[in-house]
């Protein structure tokens, strides 16, 4: 797991705790969500808009994850 080395020791568990429960509890809170929608609506609906949201959501981290990297990843003295 990457977030366990990017943490010192003391919270370190307490980051992966919280990164368990969100990978455990966000199916759950999206099958809460997308079943009435895929009775009212039938599945195909539903799926698809949250598969577009995921991939704008994607889009969004990954640009940033991106911009934070170049940012922590500069020689030290450059502000």
């Amino acid at each position: 797991m990457a977030e366990s080395s990017a943490f010192g020791g003391i919270v370190r568990g307490r980051v992966i705790g919280i990164s368990t429960g969100m990978a455990i509890g966000f199916p759950a809170f999206g099958a809460v969500i997308l079943g009435p929608l895929g009775d009212k609506f039938g599945v195909q609906t539903p799926v698809a808009v949250g598969a577009v949201v995921g991939l704008i959501a994607w889009a969004w981290i990954a640009r940033r994850l991106s911009r934070q990297t170049a940012i922590l990843e500069r020689p030290p003295g450059l502000d």
